[in-house]
């Protein structure tokens, strides 16, 4: 008789798991992004929120979705809810799901679903565009090759400093068009074999080449140095010195309510 007891039991246990969790109210709407908490919202600075519409809008027109409109969702009491396990932050056929205002990493999924490529690829190419954090929350360890070729051991993990940074390389010496076309030849549970013919293919040298090139010549610097700046930098354009001696005063506001300042992390 157990098993008979247990069978309905059963179904309905996974009837309840499918069941998706109610999404967080939408409070903010811009050209690019919408965003969605259940938190105190009054915390978040004035210029945060069009600060991320325009990040949005910045990564649609590199990635080709000039139209996109990500839903982003603060939830500062943990993602479980809504991500495979609980993170930082993920992002799904629903948006982006962070502890966090400001993780520009989720974006850059959220932005480019439902394309992905290969895992380390794909989660270097969010921190290459990604997030300015201050201490960053992995520590550069790893060697290039082995987080490629065992992606399960460094991820999440330690793994995201060295694909970031590797994936600057690659931006950097062969520009964003052969990691565009390795992006419509793998995805994120491609095989490693299959991604080192992907990449020969797409970049016109072996992986172990540009492996090599990287580790030789391209100079180690923090997430600072190597992401993408674009807008921050189309933000804050200041004036240069007329001459040698001359001083420029920059007076920096820190006020929350201030539509420049961002906040909180």
């Amino acid at each position: 008789m157990k098993p008979r007891v247990l069978v309905p039991l059963l179904a309905g246990l996974l009837a309840a798991c499918g069941e998706e969790p109610e999404l967080p109210p939408i409070v903010w709407e811009g050209e690019h992004l919408r965003f969605g908490t259940n938190a105190d919202d009054s915390t978040i600075c004035a210029g945060t929120l069009p600060y991320l519409d325009e990040v949005v809008g910045h990564l649609g027109e590199v990635f080709g979705r000039p139209e996109a409109v990500v839903d982003y969702h603060w939830v500062p009491e943990g993602t479980a809810e809504f991500c495979e396990t609980e993170a930082m932050g993920c992002s799904t056929e629903q948006g982006a799901f962070s502890r966090y205002v400001i993780h520009q990493h989720e974006l850059i999924h959220a932005v480019r679903h439902p394309s992905r490529l290969y895992q380390p690829l794909e989660e270097g190419l969010a921190e290459a565009f990604g997030d300015d954090w201050d201490p960053p929350p992995y520590p550069f360890e790893g060697k290039i090759g082995d987080i490629l070729r065992n992606p399960g051991n460094y991820f999440p993990g330690s793994g995201y400093a060295v694909v970031g940074h590797f994936v600057s390389y690659l931006r950097a010496v062969h520009g964003l068009e052969p990691l565009l076309e390795l992006d419509a030849r793998t995805d994120y549970e491609s095989s490693f074999s299959g991604t080192e013919a992907a990449f020969s293919a797409a970049f016109g040298v072996s992986l172990d080449d540009a492996i090599a090139d990287y580790e030789t010549t391209y100079p180690r610097c923090p997430m600072r140095a190597y992401r993408d700046k674009a807008v921050d930098c189309s933000r804050n354009v200041l004036p240069a010195p007329a001459a040698f001696d001359e001083q420029v005063e920059r007076v920096v506001p820190l006020a929350c309510d201030d539509p420049t300042v961002l906040g909180p992390r």
